[in-house]
């Protein structure tokens, strides 16, 4: 009989594994330009436009980041971002809302939103998120200013967009 090898329960879990980001949009454009810019990073992303399955998702897997759109009528993305905060409370999430949803931008942040976006999100919007809160997971395609930092994070404090 041959031996099987021992598994080592000491050597970590994430080593080698690609970090999971979900991304939950119900607009199915905004949901693959996302979700594209993260894979293209090469994360392993998790898409949903159905509440269901990301609430489904957060319950069963454990992610590494999440950017969810908030900005349904029926506000579908709080729901998933409640969710996650209950199931996963120390992941990074970025949260993307409508153009003056100034409650919904108050009310991600007193959940723990890391950083509030405003729609129309770019790809350089989206490389500036993973730069900040991934960046020492990737290769940097450039890197932000100090002064572009500060500038977002004034814009942020006033409720504008750059």
């Amino acid at each position: 009989m041959g031996q099987q090898p021992k598994e080592d329960l000491n050597e970590p879990e994430t080593v080698g594994r690609k970090a999971k980001v979900l991304v939950f949009d119900q607009d199915m454009a905004d949901l693959a330009r996302h979700s594209g810019s993260f894979e293209a990073y090469g994360f392993a992303v998790h898409k949903c436009t159905s509440v269901e399955k990301a609430l489904r998702y957060v319950e069963r897997e454990k992610v590494d980041f999440a950017l969810i759109d908030l900005g349904s009528p029926a506000l579908e993305g709080l729901r998933v971002f409640r969710h996650l905060v209950r199931y996963n409370p120390h992941v990074p999430c970025v949260v993307i809302t409508r153009r003056g949803d100034l409650a919904g931008r108050r009310e991600a942040f007193t959940m723990g939103a890391v950083e509030c976006l405003e729609k129309p999100v770019s790809g350089t919007d989206i490389d500036w998120v993973v730069q900040k809160y991934l960046g020492s997971t990737v290769g940097h395609r450039g890197r932000l200013t100090r002064a572009t930092e500060a500038q977002r994070v004034k814009n942020v404090k006033d409720g504008t967009n750059v």
